[in-house]
């Protein structure tokens, strides 16, 4: 595999790579999850409209949805978290998640988006309909001493905190929701 394109919220904010191309291989970031959540979505779209159901079941069950976009919902309260972003043919699950769920999602401009402020990061995809896996490991795990001043090299070497991994698969899932 690869090594993984890497950009960070706390570092990069201002001159952040815009756009990661999966097809290169996978990315991975340092994102700062504001209000326990982040959003992924297709950029051609507003992802706020329809604005979906958010409350304490959608909450707990880790994400929400509507026709174009995904919220994933965190549970560590630093909101540091690290974000693995990949293209596969197919899906291989990880029994040492905490939660593994899929999700469609159209893709027709061959982009998604990851929604953070202040700008958008976008990874380029073939143009089509996606599986969107969404991996989170170690729910509610962090260390509020010494997060923040890590370097991303330091940060992206602790998988024991929460984390998250979303895997793209072309095609479409008959059921979607935890798997």
């Amino acid at each position: 595999m690869p090594s993984p394109q890497t950009s960070s919220a706390r570092t990069d904010h201002f001159r952040r790579q815009p756009e990661y191309d999966l097809r290169a291989g996978p990315a991975r970031l340092r994102i700062f999850a504001d209000n326990y959540q982040f959003l992924l979505f297709d950029p051609a779209a507003d992802p706020f409209r329809p604005l979906p159901l958010i409350n304490e079941v959608t909450s707990r069950q880790g994400w929400t949805r509507n026709a174009h976009a995904l919220w994933i919902f965190t549970r560590a309260h630093y909101n540091d978290h690290r974000l693995d972003v990949s293209l596969a043919d197919r899906y291989q699950p990880d029994p040492t998640a905490a939660r593994q769920t899929v999700q469609n999602l159209g893709l027709p401009g061959g982009s998604l988006a990851l929604f953070e402020h202040p700008k958008h990061v976008r990874f380029r995809v073939p143009a089509g309909a996606y599986r969107v896996y969404c991996r989170a490991f170690n729910l509610g795990s962090e260390d509020s001493h010494g997060m923040a001043g890590l370097s991303d090299d330091e940060f992206f070497r602790h998988s024991e905190w929460e984390r998250y991994e979303i895997v793209l698969v072309p095609g479409s899932a008959e059921r979607e929701g935890e798997l």
